[in-house]
Order: structure tokens, then sequence, then C-alpha cells
């Protein structure tokens, strides 16, 4: 899993596989899942991130997560 933010776009880009997208799906104005050729949800976009879910989205601390799954990388990019 890889959490890619860019605070210019005040995007946030939540990668769980690094297959080829095939399709995308709107879920609404502000949130789109990138999927597989077989429907498998490979990536999740939310646009306004900060706006809509507050500061707080990206200083998420994922150290719980190190029990269940590999923590993933948060990468800011401009």
């Amino acid at each position: 899993m890889k959490i890619i933010y860019n605070p210019e776009a005040d995007t946030l880009y939540i990668s769980l596989s690094d297959d080829p997208r095939a399709k995308q799906l709107p879920i609404n104005d502000e949130t789109t899942f990138d999927l597989s050729a077989d429907g498998q949800v490979l990536g999740i976009e939310l646009l306004s991130a900060t706006a809509k879910y507050g500061g707080s989205i990206i200083d998420l601390d994922f150290s719980l997560l190190g029990a269940f799954t590999r923590a993933p990388q948060l990468t800011y990019t401009n």
C-alpha cells in the first residue's frame, strides 16, 4: 500500500496495487476508484482531501497497521 498526497492539488491517492488500471469508477464528485479489468479496486483518489477530511488526513498514524500488514508509504508530491 502506498499513500500519495499532493498538497498543491489537495489530493490523496491510496494505491492498493501496482496492477494496470482498466477503468475508473466515480463514487461521487470527490472520490474515484481505479479498477482492474476483473473489477478489483487498485486505488482510491480523494479530491479536496484536507478540505473535506481535515488536515489530520495527512497526519494519520499507521503504526497500528504493522500488526496486520506492511505499513503504507506516505509520499508528498508537488
